[in-house]
């Protein structure tokens, strides 16, 4: 009776530590899928990202008109502004956020 009690707590620890290793094995792939995840979700963000062109739209009277904003044009806009007084009438390059 003792020889089957001690095969019987063997048996039973044994199916323990393989139930331990099953658990860990399925949470470390688990985290590989999350992270395969992210890191695609990122990568499509980074391209949304880049691909962004950013355009200045102003009215002159005649309609609205739309500029690309590269650095050359929008150093033409602000040095056209540099004689405006009145900060009320100057022009100003805002986020969506709206902050200047």
């Amino acid at each position: 009776m003792g020889m089957s009690a001690s095969q019987a707590r063997f048996l039973q620890l044994t199916a323990r530590q393989s139930n331990a290793e099953y658990e860990a094995q399925r949470i470390s792939h688990e985290r590989l899928r999350l992270s395969d995840e992210m890191t695609a979700l990122s990568n499509e963000y980074n391209d949304k990202m880049s691909n962004r062109k950013m355009v200045y739209s102003y009215n002159d009277g005649q309609g609205i008109k739309s500029v690309d904003i590269s650095y050359k044009n929008y150093m033409n806009i602000m040095n056209q502004q540099a004689d405006i007084a009145n900060a009320d009438k100057k022009r100003y390059l805002v986020s969506s956020s709206g902050s200047k």
